[in-house]
């Protein structure tokens, strides 16, 4: 989407399209697959963490290192907009 003029557009004719209840459904449910994908990470790292014995202050720096990539995909993101990565710019959707 070229701007939030256009987005609000496009969800209204989709809704015409689809029907509220099934984008909702679309949205939410992927919001529901990410947190429980998200959930299950970190029981694993805490499973992990404390079967070998690693220390707290290590700890926090294995954790950062793991979201890094999500925290740093905004801008990533925006980046890929504006100019060519690796020789490819994103094109519009």
């Amino acid at each position: 989407f070229a701007s939030l003029r256009d987005f609000v557009p496009t969800v209204e004719l989709l809704s015409q399209a689809y029907g509220w209840r099934i984008l909702g459904l679309i949205v939410f449910g992927q919001w529901i697959v990410k947190g429980l994908v998200w959930g299950y990470c970190d029981v694993a790292m805490d499973f992990l963490f404390r079967e070998y014995a690693v220390p707290g202050p290590r700890m926090q720096i294995c954790r950062a290192i793991a979201t890094l990539p999500w925290a740093i995909k905004p801008l990533f993101g925006l980046v890929s907009d504006v100019a060519p990565l690796f020789g490819y710019k994103r094109g519009p959707h």
